[in-house]
């Protein structure tokens, strides 16, 4: 194999100036990529966004929108935002036009805006203003990624219509709470146990929605009643039923406690009646008697009384009943002592004998519908 033959002298000096002082060369390209990337960020570039607007309070929660909006906050202890206009023409949002550095507004092109204004929460009397206006400059620029990006908007002025906060007293009871109750805890509600606090509710917010509301035959406020069988008082949070658009809400928000019934059976039974005379005075007493000493009656049985019952097969559960079941009947004293009229007719009420009496409740243990005793003075 024959060697390879030199290179031509101009040859060598060309292929060795590739590799002749390469710092120098290796400077060279860093220095123009550097350029290459500082002209670069020299270049600027326009975005457009459409924010959707929004009158908000002060507790504002950052990121708590899906769309970009421009929040303009308001101190709703005192006002409370109506309509925006431009113009004075109703608007809902507005076109913002983003300017800067073209690595900044790349950055920007999926973010979700979340801009707002905040001057409106300064010292300002509220006794007679109608509205605020606001431009771009208001704008905060709560973002890093906004830093060196100038904003426009479109329209470049926007009133926002405010109306002043008043107030409202509502007395509280179940005549203006629509109970939202399910089947099986309906019956079981005791009503006449309802208890509100507080007492009293403030009802907040424009003076022109509050004239409105309620509208006729609408209760202004509702509650979700959820209860488990073995429950016997329940508590739920009073909501406001107002349309957003009202701009009404509580100051503070209301409970309803109320009682419930245990889960209960119905039976029907015939129980003795017994007579309970000894208010009158002693001449008066053993003189009246039922007319019918039996009376069939429906009762409603919970707990042990439903459990002993619901176990007994028919013929012997008749005659527990029979001898642990009672429906007394009280005679009150005349005025003056006078004596009743021959016959009377007297309510009844359950009472339940033996060793169950301790261990149920009085509302385990009532009549399913009143029963009334004709009672006859004895000859």
């Amino acid at each position: 194999m024959k060697p390879l033959a030199p290179l031509p002298r101009r040859a060598q000096s060309r292929f060795g100036g590739l590799f002749a002082d390469p710092y120098r060369k290796l400077a060279a390209v860093a220095l123009a990529i550097g350029l290459w990337f500082f002209l670069d960020s020299q270049i600027t570039r326009d975005l457009d966004r459409v924010l959707r607007l929004e009158a908000t309070g002060t507790a504002l929660l950052a990121g708590s929108t899906a769309s970009s909006r421009l929040a303009v906050q308001l101190p709703t202890d005192r006002v409370v935002g109506l309509r925006f206009l431009a113009e004075e023409q109703p608007v809902e949002a507005v076109h913002l036009r983003l300017r800067g550095p073209r690595y900044r507004i790349d950055a920007l092109i999926d973010e979700t805006l979340d801009l707002q204004v905040t001057r409106f929460l300064g010292a300002i009397d509220w006794a007679n203003r109608k509205r605020v206006e606001f431009t771009v400059a208001d704008v905060q620029r709560n973002t890093k990624l906004l830093q060196g990006v100038q904003l426009t908007m479109e329209p470049a002025r926007v009133v926002l219509e405010v109306e002043k906060i008043d107030d409202r007293a509502l007395q509280l009871g179940l005549d203006i709470v629509d109970l939202q109750v399910d089947e099986q805890l309906e019956p079981r509600l005791r009503r006449e146990t309802a208890v509100f606090s507080p007492e009293i509710a403030r009802l907040l917010g424009p003076a022109s929605s509050l004239a409105q509301f309620p509208p006729r035959g609408q209760k202004p406020l509702r509650a979700r009643l959820r209860g488990r069988s073995n429950d016997r008082v329940i508590t739920a949070s009073l909501e406001l039923d107002a349309p957003p658009e009202l701009g009404l809400r509580l100051a503070e928000k209301p409970s309803l406690t109320i009682q419930v019934r245990p889960v209960t059976q119905v039976f029907d039974l015939e129980l003795q009646v017994h007579v309970d005379d000894l208010a009158l005075p002693p001449e008066q007493r053993h003189q009246y008697q039922p007319v019918q000493p039996v009376v069939r009656a429906r009762i409603r049985a919970g707990g042990q009384l439903q459990t002993t019952l619901v176990g007994l097969p028919e013929p012997k559960r008749a005659q527990w009943a029979y001898d642990y079941l009672r429906l007394g009947v009280f005679i009150p004293p005349q005025e003056n002592g006078a004596p009743h009229s021959p016959e009377i007719v007297r309510e009844a009420r359950l009472f339940l004998r033996g060793h169950l009496h301790p261990l149920v409740e009085r509302s385990e243990c009532e009549l399913d519908q009143p029963v009334s005793v004709t009672l006859r003075r004895q000859p």
